[in-house]
């Protein structure tokens, strides 16, 4: 598959269940939406994390590494989603 056919066929996937959803937030514009009901949450979830002794912000080369996994995944015809708005203390006990 080109690279253009996987940018346009590569969609958010937001229907998720595991231990780590609860740690997530979700559509915070939309009041009245507690996000994904259960059946409808992801199989597994990969953590990309940054080594703050060397850096404060990681955004950038985070991004680069999801977009690529999200891409690739999208080639074995899977789907994915990026999240940011999660409770970190919540997450790591979880």
């Amino acid at each position: 598959m080109m690279i253009e056919d996987l940018v346009r066929k590569n969609r958010t996937c937001r229907r998720f269940y595991e231990l780590i959803f609860p740690c997530l937030a979700w559509a915070g514009y939309l009041t009245d939406w507690k996000g994904p009901t259960s059946g409808e949450r992801p199989a597994a979830y990969i953590i990309i994390t940054g080594d703050t002794t060397i850096a404060d912000n990681f955004w950038c080369d985070h991004g680069i590494a999801a977009q690529s996994m999200l891409l690739g995944a999208r080639e074995m015809g899977l789907a994915g989603c990026m999240i940011g708005a999660f409770n970190e203390k919540k997450l790591r006990t979880a």
